[in-house]
Parts: structure tokens; sequence; C-alpha cells
């Protein structure tokens, strides 16, 4: 109703990464992250405890911590903005409440790239083609890449992980569709019983890619 209400969508309009921002998810949001962080935070001592970490390298991870905890909270909601599809199954229409904000980008034709890469950056979408194509389209990986753990954002806020140690959530180069506006983030291969680097990796994840809150759960573990 709202977006038929504003005229419909400009020619230019990209539904697939429309941004509905909420307010009481927004403090859902907040108190969960609170619970991550606290866990998160319990993972890192814990590993710290086997790996030993010094006067210096604790300090770094203070400064890394911080980052962490000062996420902005986001209330984003992932919803159906396509207008024909809510007319064919209503079921997908979303119940707005008071002081929403929707948020329609301009269609882009640029996927991003970021992380352990020789060339960090936007490259141009190219229909059917892999997570594989665009990485060596950016020069391929750093030989400090973790090849084995992707991590793909949708436009639509959702998030898919590549990941070979995890036999039960194993999902191929070729499954994961990459879209208009996707972005595909490659993260430094370490030893995950250091503290130090443990969380070095997660903080640009976290901070810098703006990911759901289920992702951030996905990462603690």
């Amino acid at each position: 109703d709202v977006l038929i209400r504003a005229g419909g969508y400009e020619n230019f309009a990209y539904p697939f990464g429309g941004f509905l921002n909420n307010k009481r998810s927004i403090e859902i949001n907040k108190d969960a992250r609170e619970r991550l962080y606290s866990q998160f935070l319990k993972n890192l001592i814990d590993n710290a405890g086997t790996a030993g970490v010094d006067s210096s390298s604790g300090s770094g991870l203070s400064l890394i911590l911080q980052e962490l905890r000062d996420v902005k909270d986001a209330g984003r909601v992932i919803a159906e903005f396509d207008i024909d599809a809510i007319e064919a199954k209503p079921e997908l229409d979303t119940v707005l409440e008071d002081g929403d904000e929707i948020i329609i980008p301009v269609l882009t034709n640029q996927v991003y790239i970021y992380g352990e890469v020789n060339n960090q950056g936007a490259i141009r979408y190219e229909e059917n083609q892999n997570i594989n194509f665009y990485i060596n389209g950016s020069g391929g990986y750093l030989p400090s890449a973790d090849e084995k753990t992707i991590f793909v954002v949708h436009p639509n806020g959702k998030t898919q992980s590549l990941s070979y140690r995890n036999k039960f959530s194993l999902a191929s180069r070729n499954d994961i569709p990459i879209f208009p506006g996707s972005i595909i983030y490659v993260p430094r291969s370490a030893d995950i019983t250091n503290s130090i680097q443990t969380a070095a990796i997660w903080a640009p994840i976290i901070s810098g890619l703006a990911l759901s809150l289920a992702s951030v759960a996905q990462l603690n573990n």
C-alpha cells in the first residue's frame, strides 16, 4: 500500500535491495548484540588462556573489541519489495508499524569484493557468474586469504557463508548466487586459537559490512 501510494518505482529503482528499518527491531538487535558481544568476549578470553596474550597484544585486543562494541545498531527487517510479487502472493507482504522507514536504492551494476584479495573494490556485475569469477577479477587471493571461508552479503540483507569446515553447511561456490550489489568478503587465514588474530579477522567483517544479527551469531560460533 505504501509503495503504491508513493507512486510506485522509478525506472532505475532496485526493489531487491530495499531496506525496511524498524524501531522495535533496533531495540531487539541492541539487546541481542550485547549478549553476542559478551559471549564473543568470553570465547576470546578462553582462547587467550590456551594461546597466551602479552601486554601489547592485550592493548590491541581492547581496541578491536571496542570497535565491535561500537557497531551501530540496525533495525533492518528483510522484506519483499517487489510489488508484482506481493500482489501475486499477499502472504509476502509486511505489515508496517509507526515510524518504519523504507529505503529503495538505485539499481547498481557492481559487485563488491573486500578482504584478502589483490584488488579490493567494485567489479562490474555479469549475469550467471559465480564467486570465483569475481575473485579472479579482483586479482585473485592474497597468500594470507582463507579460501575455505567466504561470506556473501546479498542486497536484500541475507547473508550466506561458504565454509569447508562444517560438512553440514557445505556449499560450493556455484551454489551461492551473486546479484548486482552483492558483497563478497574473503577473511584472513589465521590460527583460531590466537584470540588477537581471531578478533582482528572478525572485527572488519562485523563493523565494515554491517552483517545481520544471524550472521554475527554464525561468526561467534
